[in-house]
C-alpha cells in the first residue's frame, strides 16, 4: 500500500514547464502538466495520428501508391473479363453444336438433342413403357402402310404445285430463276434474281440452326425442318433472326438485293441462292415452287 500511493502521488504531481527569455530571463511561457497529463496527451496524439494515416490510406487514392495494393478497378475489371470469356465460351459452344447439328442433317443423320436428358425416373418409365406396349406383328404392318402413305402423299400435285411433306412451301422471295438448280453442283442451289430490296421468307415452319457471315455467301441461313428437313438461304445483305430462333412459313429471315435508290455499277442482278435438304440428299427447290 505505501509503495501504490508512492506510485499515485508520483504520477499525479504537477510540473511546471516555463519558457524564459535567454537574454532577460523573463518568462514567455508556461504549463503546468502531471506525468498522467503527458501520458494521456501523447496517447491521445498517437492514436489519432494513426486514425488520419488508416484514413488516408483506406478511404483515399492514396493507398494505391504504397507497393502491395492494387488499382481500385482491377478487381471489377478481371470480373467483367471473366464474364465476357464466360460469355464467348458459351457462344461457341452454342455455335459449334448448331454446326454439328447440321454436318449431321445434311450428312443423312438425324441429330441428337442434348439440350434436354431424362430423367432417371423418366427413363424407368420409358422401360416400362415400351416392354408393356411391344410392336406386333400387326403394329408393325400397320406403321409400314402408314409411313408409305405417307411417302407417296407428301410429293402429291395439288392444285397444280408440288407440295412437300403434305405443305405447300411458301416463296422466299419475289423474283426469276437466274441459274438453275444443277444436279452436278447441288450446294450451289437455286439462285433467284430479285429486283430492289425484298424480304426474305421461311419457306417452312422450322428452327434456325445456322446464322453467320462468309465473304463468299455473305448473310447465310439454315432452318431444320421437321422430317430430317432442312433449307438454307445464302447472299442475304442483312439478317433479321439469331440462331435458336423458331420461325414459321412466310416468317422474314432477313433482306436481300439493295434498296431502288442505289444503282448497280456491275449491272448484275442481285441473286439469292437457296437450297432444299431432305435425309442428306440435295433436291431442286423450283420443283416445290411457283416460279
Amino acid at each position: 500500500m505505501p509503495r501504490l500511493k508512492q506510485w499515485i502521488k508520483k504520477w499525479s504531481t504537477r510540473y511546471r514547464l516555463v519558457v524564459l527569455d535567454d537574454g532577460s530571463f523573463e518568462e514567455q511561457a508556461s504549463v503546468s502538466l502531471s506525468r498522467f497529463n503527458l501520458f494521456a496527451i501523447l496517447s491521445t496524439a498517437i492514436i489519432g495520428f494513426t486514425l488520419l494515416i488508416t484514413s488516408l490510406v483506406v478511404f483515399t487514392p492514396l493507398r494505391e501508391y504504397i507497393p502491395g495494393y492494387a488499382d481500385t478497378g482491377q478487381r471489377l475489371k478481371m470480373l467483367r473479363l471473366l464474364e465476357t470469356v464466360d460469355s464467348l465460351e458459351r457462344s461457341m459452344a452454342g455455335a459449334e453444336a448448331r454446326w454439328m447439328g447440321f454436318s449431321q442433317v445434311v450428312a443423312g443423320q438425324v441429330p441428337i438433342d442434348t439440350s434436354s436428358k431424362p430423367s432417371r425416373s423418366d427413363t424407368i418409365l420409358m422401360s416400362q413403357a415400351a416392354n408393356i406396349f411391344a410392336r406386333s406383328t400387326a403394329d408393325s404392318l400397320l406403321r409400314q402402310w402408314i409411313e408409305q402413305d405417307f411417302n407417296d402423299a407428301r410429293l402429291s400435285d395439288v392444285s397444280g404445285q408440288i407440295r412437300f411433306f403434305g405443305q405447300s412451301l411458301f416463296e422466299p422471295v419475289n423474283g426469276r430463276i437466274h441459274r438453275p438448280f444443277s444436279p452436278a453442283n447441288p450446294s450451289a442451289g437455286l439462285e433467284i434474281a430479285v429486283s430492289g430490296e425484298q424480304p426474305v421468307h421461311s419457306m417452312l415452319d422450322g428452327r434456325i440452326i445456322f446464322q453467320g457471315y462468309s465473304l463468299s455467301d455473305q448473310y447465310v441461313v439454315v432452318v431444320q425442318h421437321s422430317g430430317n428437313a432442312l433449307s438454307s438461304y445464302q447472299k442475304l445483305r442483312k439478317t433479321l433472326r439469331r440462331s435458336g430462333e423458331s420461325v414459321k412459313a412466310g416468317d422474314v429471315l432477313g433482306l436481300a438485293g439493295r434498296p431502288a435508290k442505289v444503282n448497280n455499277q456491275a449491272g448484275e442482278p442481285q441473286t439469292i441462292s437457296v437450297q432444299l435438304w431432305q435425309d442428306g440428299s440435295a433436291l431442286n427447290p423450283a420443283s416445290f415452287l411457283q416460279y
